[in-house]
């Protein structure tokens, strides 16, 4: 039996923004971590408007906390994360993580943002 190796990833283009699909339940090893957090600040390198959808991500190392917070300090590059699980958000309320990353609850809302 083979295993096909499925990309933590997807990304495609909503008009003028680049839509990144986190599909992971669990950012938790840190070989994964790092190749996502990697792939979001090299995209925030070259992109102008990232949305982020976090609703398939259940649960996250603080590793990636710091890769979000590294690709939302791009220069020209205004990246919004949204989907994000309650838990997860409390985390983000708890350490200001809200102050200093763009969230919203819908894609809608993140890609108005964004306008």
């Amino acid at each position: 039996m083979t295993h096909v190796k499925q990309e933590p990833t997807k990304i495609d283009e909503v008009g003028d923004v680049t839509r990144v699909r986190l599909l992971p339940k669990k950012l938790l090893a840190e070989d994964l971590v790092d190749r996502v957090g990697g792939d979001l600040i090299a995209l925030a390198g070259k992109k102008q408007k990232i949305a982020v959808d976090c609703s398939a991500v259940e649960w996250m190392s603080s590793r990636m906390l710091g890769h979000w917070l590294d690709a939302n300090k791009k220069k020209g590059c205004r990246v919004v994360f949204y989907g994000i699980c309650d838990a997860i958000f409390e985390v983000f309320v708890i350490s200001k993580l809200d102050k200093q990353l763009t969230c919203r609850k819908t894609e809608g809302e993140a890609l108005a943002a964004l306008t």
